[in-house]
């Protein structure tokens, strides 16, 4: 069609208006292509295939608006006022925002006129008169609740973004006016790209918001960690630091056993490896002998010689017994190690928990507040680009709707002044009506 080839395109668009389609996306090919074909052959003036055309477009669905107001002009331009009443009584019942509704409550009294059905025509200028009237005003109205800022709140509600068909819902809302007659608006690729933009900025913003609120619990949190551990960790520092001297002094004795049990693999020393119970038999003993002297009594030599045997038999023990003993001393210090391994980790394990007391609230100050600051630096730029883009929303919405309100304006005159409308309403209407140009969009 836009190649100047209209014969080929009336074909094609015939071929896609008998498509049997069973689910939402062929129907819509079926009646975009039947509406297109219609209007396209009413402009060429073939009336009778253009109703054969528009009578495919579903009773219900997007595009049965125009359809019916299409077919209607289709019967009237062929002088079947009757006929074309049917398609246009129809519409004149629906959503008095669509554009078709509001043409065909001109076109209807019209038809009756021109079947000399005066009475009718009258009644139903006055209703569509009073239609217009009360249309003026919710556009007025919601003119005004855009600029007071309530038309981007409408397009914000959370329920809008769970609903995939929200642009349909939304006009049913009961406080959102300004959304009364933004419908092809809002439906458009611009306006949903511009949406978009605007619904990521506040969630963007919501985000940073959420943010700011977290940097109060966060000096909440470190306030209340400070004075917890604050009372608790000197008592803890000293016994820390008692404990630590002792595990000191005990690993210095485990490093000086281990070098003596390493000397005596080459230098063997029995009494290193003496019990407790022989060590105080040995001093005993030792006792006994500076106590006895040197004297030369048989008593004394007697006392000695004992204390000799008994020696003896310590000393013998020690030796006979050395390898064994020296074997589970090694077994023993083994043993010891794991304990000392153990130890370790449980004097690691404190000094991290303890450093991890310490800074889980020490030292985030200068941190937290440089990220507030930076939050909120973005906060007010995000302010700003939503401002400008909500004004941008609004400007638009507003633009629309005043070209809409010059619109119901001026059908409101030509319902006023029905008499010299009968003469001229035809030409009026046609130039009202959706042109092909917008059909085939």
């Amino acid at each position: 069609m836009q190649d100047g080839r209209p014969q080929e395109s009336i074909e094609q668009l015939d071929k896609a208006g008998q498509l049997a389609a069973g689910d939402r996306a062929g129907l819509a090919i079926r009646d975009k292509s039947n509406l297109v074909l219609g209007t396209t052959l009413f402009e060429s003036g073939d009336f009778e295939r253009a109703e054969q055309s528009l009578d495919r477009v579903g009773f219900e669905g997007p595009f049965s608006n125009q359809a019916l107001l299409w077919a209607g002009w289709a019967e009237a331009s062929a002088e079947h006022y009757d006929r074309a009443l049917v398609p246009w009584n129809i519409l004149v019942d629906r959503e008095p925002t669509d554009v078709a509704v509001q043409e065909a409550m001109l076109a209807a009294p019209h038809a009756y006129a021109s079947l000399n059905l005066h009475g009718r025509a009258a009644l139903m200028y006055g209703r569509a008169l009073e239609l217009f009237s009360h249309q003026i005003e919710r556009v007025d109205a919601s003119i005004g609740s855009i600029r007071e800022g309530r038309f981007l709140n409408a397009l914000i509600r959370e329920e809008t973004r769970q609903d995939k068909d929200w642009v349909i819902r939304l006009r049913s809302l009961p406080d959102a006016p300004e959304t009364y007659y933004l419908m092809e608006l809002m439906a458009s690729h611009d306006f949903q790209t511009a949406l978009q933009n605007y619904l990521d900025l506040e969630d963007l913003r919501s985000k940073l918001v959420a943010w700011q609120t977290s940097f109060d619990a966060f000096d909440d949190i470190i306030r209340l960690r400070g004075q917890n551990y604050e009372p608790l960790l000197p008592g803890i520092d000293a016994q820390f630091r008692e404990l630590d001297s002792r595990i000191r002094l005990r690993l210095e004795q485990r490093e000086h056993l281990g070098e003596r049990l390493q000397a005596m693999l080459t230098a063997p020393r029995p009494d290193y490896l003496a019990t407790a119970e022989e060590r105080i038999v040995g001093e005993r003993i030792a006792l006994l002998e500076k106590q006895l002297g040197d004297s030369d009594s048989p008593e004394s030599l007697a006392l000695r010689q004992r204390a000799a045997r008994l020696r003896g038999a310590l000393t013998w023990r020690l030796e006979t017994e050395y390898h064994e003993r020296l074997t589970a001393a090694h077994v023993h210090l083994i043993e010891l190690n794991a304990h000392v391994e153990a130890l370790n980790r449980q004097y690691d394990a404190f000094v991290r928990a303890r450093q991890a007391a310490t800074h889980s609230y020490v030292g985030y100050d200068a941190q937290i507040e440089r990220l507030r600051e930076r939050v909120g630096d973005a906060l007010q730029r995000v302010d700003i680009v939503m401002a400008r883009q909500g004004h941008m929303i609004e400007t638009v919405a507003i633009n629309q709707l005043k070209a809409r309100r010059e619109r119901l304006v001026a059908q409101q005159t030509q319902a006023r002044y029905a008499s010299p409308f009968r003469s001229c309403s035809r030409r009026l209407s046609w130039s009202a009506a959706p042109r092909i140009a917008t059909s085939r969009r």
